[in-house]
């Protein structure tokens, strides 16, 4: 299996991995040009193969990338970006990240390009409104709080010491069939826009954390930098933060985990007692706001 990020990884552990789930490695999987159009992926049935394991690595890192979304995370770097001019900073530095910030804009996605993005892929977000009919996909949450679901199971039996009798089967096929709703998004200009989520990311990381910039606002962190500029329209930061950051860690899981599902792995099991990725399952149902019993039911 995939080693992974730790149980409770940082924000910054995060980006490492997403920013690795796009590098190179991703280079096998299907992309074309895109002049910023961000043409979406085909929500086509697909051929029922199940993607590669570099496809889901992507869609890990477009998760995280869709829920810092929500978070404001972009949205509150664009706004500082766009009133740098009239802002009091002492700092040269932050200064100049907000100038290169503006000026990279241009070649990245505005944020209804981004939030249709991740309303097609997740059907999460400011994009996944009635409104947009079809093209949100409605399965994903339940499909992956099902999984996680599945995998949270574990953990249980675990502390009762129980045996595996139930708990393979059910997680194999909440597996598979996460990974079926996914495989026909694994398309067109996926990770190309992957890759450009993930720079604009990170510089908007960069800003949020850069203590002249927090100073402005008297915040200390990039979640109070966050609530303390948006006021009463501010998110629930941390808990879309630990929602990303835990769906990341459970998707790169899952990535490992292909050699079992496709049965290339002959005999292997799915995972054991006392896998960390069941903590985790656990911790995103939690941050969703879907616990075990609501999950099951």
């Amino acid at each position: 299996m995939h080693a992974g990020l730790p149980i409770r990884p940082t924000l910054l552990h995060a980006l490492a991995f997403a920013a690795d789930a796009v590098g190179p490695a991703a280079d096998a999987v299907a992309g074309g040009d895109d002049p910023l159009r961000l043409d979406l992926p085909s929500l086509g049935s697909g051929s029922g193969e199940l993607p590669d394991a570099a496809t889901v690595r992507v869609f890990a890192s477009l998760y995280l990338a869709a829920e810092l979304e929500q978070a404001g995370v972009v949205p509150v770097a664009e706004l500082l970006a766009h009133e740098r001019d009239g802002l009091d900073i002492r700092s040269y530095a932050a200064a100049a990240k907000l100038d290169e910030f503006a000026s990279l804009s241009l070649h990245w996605y505005d944020r209804a390009g981004r939030v249709q993005l991740y309303a097609r892929l997740f059907g999460i977000g400011a994009g996944a409104t009635n409104e947009a009919g079809a093209l949100v996909n409605r399965e994903f949450i339940p499909l992956f709080a099902a999984l996680c679901h599945e995998l949270g199971r574990y953990a249980d039996a675990s502390a009762a010491a129980q045996s595996f009798v139930g708990l393979e089967a059910g997680a194999q096929n909440a597996a598979v069939t996460l990974l079926a709703n996914l495989a026909p998004r694994g398309l067109a200009n996926t990770v190309l826009a992957a890759r450009r989520l993930q720079d604009q990311i990170r510089r908007a990381v960069e800003i949020l954390r850069d203590p002249a910039i927090g100073a402005l606002v008297g915040a200390r962190t990039l979640q109070q930098t966050i609530v303390n500029i948006l006021g009463k329209d501010a998110p629930d930061v941390q808990r879309l933060l630990d929602a990303g950051m835990d769906g990341q860690k459970v998707l790169e899981w899952l990535a490992g985990a292909l050699p079992v599902l496709t049965g290339s792995a002959t005999g292997a099991p799915l995972m054991t007692f006392g896998d960390p990725v069941a903590v985790t399952a656990a911790l995103w149902l939690h941050a969703v706001g879907l616990d075990v019993q609501q999950a099951a039911a």
